[in-house]
């Protein structure tokens, strides 16, 4: 799939999101004339003109650049490329096998499986899926047009085939065969054939593209590695492609396979094996010719292949059984746009949010966009304020390009949600750009779940004034933007970083300071994340979970692909999707995915609370404040609050306790001795208790019934003398924004991180703050 972005104003994205004090952003654009590109402070998202704070700051250091953008393409689909091949086009005669599971044929474009094709056509060979699901080799003659060979037999969707052709340029003979690994009736997906005196040129490229094509007359990616001709990705798995520099007849190329052919042979030109390297895009040539491949747009790793049997389920055990990749047509990892413009952070830049302003010159006033990331300290400046917010980045990600009315799940339908979703000029611009979307709670073309997301990209609900359509109010980015928005009224010092840094660096950042704060809603969590925090704790430190529906799934970054993050849903948990069978474990690291619950840390464990009921029912509750708000150890958080009912007020659904709630529960791991300060209020029916919570279906599972579904404000003591304060909804930090923060759950959260502030003074000695 390729389009060119240019319908629209000026969009854009960064390198990554996150930064360091003096580094330089890389900014990458697309538009449509001049635009003025600047460097702003984010200060709260676009909610009550009245605050005496603007939305944002220019940074007077960094002075605006004007630069001209035009269109950019975006090129998407997987595939994988082998360059530097030379043996191959010297090759009299050449063979060439491959596995392949088709899974979305018909699709509406050809589907490369094995390129060489020169680009006009003259030389080399291709082997295609077309529209209607046959195998068709086109082969190169030296001039003139290309010669043809289709199979009238269409392959089977979702089952193995073998596929094998045979080319040879003195013999002029050509063949192409295929068949399906397991016993069908008749002839189905099973067909060979050959043509004689057909004129062969094999002098194609020193390229060869597995999972998609050289097609003369369409247009080549140029900007992608080896060049394929734009929408020929193969939608589907292919595993251990073979080149050999000799030709086989029509009766042995019928009964050939790759795995009866040795990798070290005589004439083997390149035999690639899937199964190594699983968690990188590097694909490895064990024919010994050092003819190593790799895959562009990321298709999914660590997927079950041909000799799957059923028997192991995690493919560092068998990783032979793993031995496939599964490309799809709109696979994206990077949108590969060349750099409009660099900006120089300066050495003493704020640690804060920040956007990168571009707006497009003589154009109206709405005709720009501002493309968020975080400053985070210099690494020997850590430490210097108190605080430390991190923003939910892998959370964001997850999201990244999801439509607020999307999901894949029909709220009105499900009984989720009062009404229809509304719709924002917003979700209007990403609905142009489909090329660019996918999250993931996505799917893609073929049916088969987003498993990867990368940042590397546009990202349009990645912005200040991104609303869900759901709830008509500001989620993920845009609602954590008032937690900095409060930290600045309250004049406390405060760094920020992001879950990238906190993966990175471990406990040893976090231990820099006496407070750490999360966003509203850190559901996507890594391994590094949840022993930093655990360690944090046990060190003394403080944590105050501001969110709902955090600490749930497993999420791994690559190391070798900058940015990327992965997600594997497994069989339980709030999903839009469920991963395949024996394709729970993450390709990067080899973990089991799914939520965190099964992997034996729930998020109760950590902060007390877990997720018990999500909706979108426009009306959010306030909390009700247990016996124990009024005693030790609970009672500091409520000093100059005198209501029973707090979280009355709020610009999410109209109170505190809403959208994705938590709540605390001993038999999901929270521990006995953490002190429930207060719950909230009855929630409608439309909040359903979460599925991993019901062990067989039921009626009642509403909050109108069922006592488990609630928010719950928790504090844990721990042992070495810090706490975690935890408030159970995501729209608890929205709540707080009310009347410029002078609500009372903004008062209990400065009661918390006040509280918090303290414990660390006492902790060193120092001054109480």
């Amino acid at each position: 799939m390729e389009r060119s972005v240019e319908s629209r104003s000026v969009i854009a994205y960064c390198d990554r999101m996150t930064y360091r004090q003096g580094d330089v952003v890389e900014v990458k654009a697309a538009g449509r004339g001049a635009v003025e590109v600047d460097l702003v402070r984010l200060n709260h998202p676009p909610d009550d003109p009245n605050w005496p704070v603007p939305l944002v700051t220019p940074v007077a250091e960094v002075p605006p650049v004007r630069v001209t953008v035009g269109p950019e393409p975006v090129y998407c689909g997987s595939y994988l490329v082998v360059e530097g091949l030379a043996a191959l086009p010297g090759a009299r005669a050449v063979t060439g096998l491959v596995y392949l599971q088709p899974t979305l044929l018909g699709c509406g474009h050809p589907q490369g499986v094995l390129s060489t094709l020169a680009e006009d056509g003259t030389a080399g060979f291709v082997v295609v899926i077309d529209e209607t699901g046959r195998p068709t080799l086109t082969w190169g003659r030296g001039s003139g047009a290309p010669g043809v060979l289709s199979s009238p037999v269409a392959l089977v969707e979702g089952y193995w085939h073998v596929l094998a052709i045979s080319l040879d340029e003195e013999s002029g003979v050509v063949a192409l065969a295929h068949r399906p690994l397991r016993q069908m009736p008749g002839e189905l997906g099973r067909w060979s054939g050959a043509e004689e005196g057909a004129g062969v040129s094999l002098a194609g490229e020193p390229t060869l593209l597995v999972g998609a094509a050289k097609l003369p007359g369409r247009a080549p990616a140029d900007r992608l590695p080896g060049a394929p001709s734009v929408g020929t990705s193969f939608n589907g798995k292919l595993e251990r492609p073979v080149l050999l520099s000799t030709s086989a007849g029509i009766a042995d190329l019928a009964g050939l396979e790759p795995a009866t052919v040795p990798a070290d042979a005589t004439g083997v030109l390149g035999a690639w094996d899937f199964s190594l390297n699983q968690k990188s895009a590097l694909v490895t040539d064990v024919s010994g010719n050092g003819h190593q491949g790799v895959l562009v747009n990321m298709p999914a790793r660590a997927v079950t292949g041909v000799s799957w049997d059923a028997s192991v389920h995690d493919w560092t055990r068998a990783p032979e059984q793993y031995a496939a990749v599964h490309f799809h047509d709109d696979d994206l990892d990077d949108a590969r746009w060349p750099v409009t413009a660099s900006i120089s952070l300066p050495d003493d830049l704020a640690s804060a949010v920040y956007a990168v302003r571009l707006k497009e010159v003589g154009q109206a006033q709405d005709a720009e966009d501002l493309v968020p990331f975080v400053v985070a300290p210099a690494r020997e400046r850590e430490g210097e304020a108190e605080v430390l917010v991190v923003m939910p980045t892998y959370t964001y990600g997850a999201y990244a390009n999801m439509l607020g009315n999307g999901e894949d799940i029909d709220y009105v339908a499900a009984g989720l949600a009062v009404g229809e979703a509304l719709e924002y000029p917003e979700h209007k611009r990403l609905e142009e750009f489909p090329e660019i979307g996918g999250s993931i709670y996505d799917v893609h073309t073929d049916g088969s779940g987003w498993m990867y997301s990368t940042p590397r990209r546009p990202v349009l609900n990645n912005r200040p004034d991104w609303k869900s359509s759901m709830r008509d109010s500001y989620r993920h980015f845009s609602a954590d933007l008032y937690l900095v928005a409060w930290l600045e009224k309250l004049g406390i010092a405060y760094h920020v970083v992001t879950d990238h840094l906190v993966h990175a660096g471990g406990s040893a950042l976090l231990e820099n300071y006496g407070a750490v704060v999360t966003g509203s809603h850190p559901e996507y969590i890594s391994t590094e994340i949840l022993d930093a925090c655990q360690q944090y704790l046990d060190g003394g430190g403080n944590l105050l979970y501001l969110g709902g529906n955090g600490f749930y799934w497993v999420t791994t970054e690559s190391d070798s692909i900058p940015e990327l993050v992965e997600v594997r849903r497994g069989f339980a948990g709030t999903r839009t999707w469920t991963s395949r069978p024996g394709e729970c474990f993450h390709s990067s690291t080899g973990e089991l995915g799914g939520l965190w619950k099964f992997r034996g840390r729930p998020p109760n464990a950590l902060v007390g609370v877990g997720l018990a009921a999500q909706a979108a029912d426009g009306g959010a509750a306030g909390y009700r404040r247990s016996s124990a708000s009024y005693e030790e150890p609970g009672s500091f958080l409520f000093e100059g609050v005198s209501s029973e009912i707090v979280g009355e007020r709020g610009f999410d659904m109209g109170a505190a306790a809403g959208d994705e709630v938590d709540r605390y529960d001993v038999a999901n791991g929270s521990p006995p001795w953490a002190v429930v300060v207060g719950s909230s209020l009855e929630l409608s029916k439309y909040y359903k208790l979460v599925v991993e919570e019901i062990q067989i279906t039921r009626e009642n599972t509403g909050g109108d019934h069922e006592k488990g579904v609630r928010a719950d404000l928790v504090l844990i003591e721990q042992a070495a003398g810090g706490f975690v304060f935890s408030v159970g909804s995501i729209s608890w930090i929205s709540s707080m924004a009310v009347d410029y923060f002078t609500s009372d759950t903004a008062q209990i959260t400065e009661n918390a991180l006040r509280g918090a502030l303290v414990r660390r003074a006492k902790q060193r000695g120092g001054a109480i703050p």
